[in-house]
């Protein structure tokens, strides 16, 4: 995992060269800032930062696909059961 430096706080995530998330250095937390979500780690765990970013990233994936299905179903046609099965996957 590579970090490239923006400003003094802020740094964007790379793995091969792929685009993971921005991350914010604050006094007491890491704020990892994806498209549709945002997590906050304490400076106590940052031995698992990179972790909280791969899997903050995959589940960002996982709601991308929840938005495009739903996007592609109207109202009635929405199965509850395979939204979850989009989620757990």
């Amino acid at each position: 995992m590579k970090f490239e430096k923006i400003s003094d706080k802020h740094y964007k995530a790379f793995k091969h060269d792929l685009f993971l998330s921005s991350i914010e250095i604050h006094e007491d937390k890491y704020v990892i800032n994806n498209r549709y979500s945002k997590t906050e780690v304490p400076k106590r765990l940052k031995n698992y930062l990179k972790f909280m970013i791969l899997e903050s990233y995959k589940k960002d994936l996982k709601t991308f696909d929840l938005y495009k299905y739903s996007d592609t179903r109207t109202e009635g046609d929405l199965s509850i059961k395979k939204m979850m099965s989009k989620l757990t996957e």
